[in-house]
């Protein structure tokens, strides 16, 4: 085997998401720190390293884009589902509360 062939595991390559370095674990890890934990990217980025995940601060936000995008996809896959329930009992209430956004992002 030559020293620079690359080998890949079939396995292995079903766990990321194609183009991307980092595995689903990461994404979703990233993912649950940001929504669930509120954690900033440069949090999120000391608990990666502390991990011994080398990854930038640039690459956690790109990331979680890719985390959102596959939120909003099941969101859409679990709205289909209730949607009959919503319509069945004339909608749904929204209830929103102030929110301090974090320094350079946007808020309602």
């Amino acid at each position: 085997m030559h020293k620079n062939t690359l080998q890949r595991s079939a396995v292995g390559e079903t766990l990321t998401i194609k183009g991307y370095t980092y595995g689903m674990d990461v994404i979703v890890h990233i993912g649950v720190l940001r929504l669930t934990n509120n954690y900033t990217r440069e949090q999120i980025h000391t608990d990666l390293l502390s991990r011994g995940i080398p990854i930038s601060e640039r690459e956690i936000q790109y990331l979680y884009e890719v985390y959102i995008a596959l939120l909003k996809c099941s969101t859409k896959e679990k709205l289909d589902k209730v949607m009959p329930k919503i319509l069945e009992n004339g909608g749904i209430v929204i209830s929103l509360d102030r929110v301090q956004p974090e320094k350079g992002n946007e808020t309602l």
